[in-house]
């Protein structure tokens, strides 16, 4: 069975870096999707070169951000279908509209789903559930909505400081599964 495998980074830096990982484990770049404001050149992934660091002003507000997140929202609706669309694709969007980077992986080989996602764990995959609890409690996040305004740079890096903070603070542990997303793959035209 496919699968689809959902990390969220705090910064595209540490995103490029899984990849790279995902590659030395010899998953096809072909199968790897980075879905972020700070660039927005998926390709590149594939190349040897290094991938653009754009800053997130250039794109906050504009309609090259609010592009980027409305092909997230097209990535996961090509996956689910509403009515089965699970709570964390909200998420996923939310993630990218505040400056992170998500990672995403077609697995055609059950075998290989534990080892890419305690890869993408290791290169410092966010717990998304804590993630999320903190923009419920900080921010009064409530559910993703779509238009909503992208974060400013200033935002985006307030964001990444508090969470340096409390990473600093907190053991990340071992892998456990669910930290890493794994999802299901089926047909849409079978559904």
């Amino acid at each position: 069975m496919a699968h689809l495998i959902v990390g969220v980074f705090a910064t595209g830096a540490e995103a490029r870096e899984a990849v790279k990982e995902l590659h030395n484990l010899g998953v096809s770049p072909d199968h790897v999707e980075l879905h972020s404001i700070e660039h927005t050149i998926a390709e590149d992934i594939a190349s040897e070169h290094a991938m653009p660091s754009m800053p997130a002003t250039e794109f906050t507000g504009s309609r090259e951000a609010l592009k980027v997140l409305n092909r997230v929202e097209k990535f996961f609706d090509g996956i689910f279908p509403e009515e089965k669309k699970p709570e964390e694709v909200g998420h996923f969007a939310e993630a990218v509209r505040r400056g992170n980077t998500v990672v995403t992986v077609d697995v055609e080989d059950e075998s290989k789903v534990d080892a890419i996602c305690r890869a993408l764990w290791s290169a410092g995959a966010l717990d998304l559930e804590e993630q999320v609890s903190y923009w419920r409690a900080v921010f009064g996040y409530s559910g993703y909505e779509s238009g909503a305004p992208v974060f400013t740079r200033a935002e985006i890096e307030a964001q990444r400081k508090a969470y340096v903070s409390r990473r600093e603070n907190k053991d990340r542990g071992e892998y456990q599964p669910n930290k890493v997303r794994v999802f299901p793959r089926y047909p849409r035209a079978l559904e």
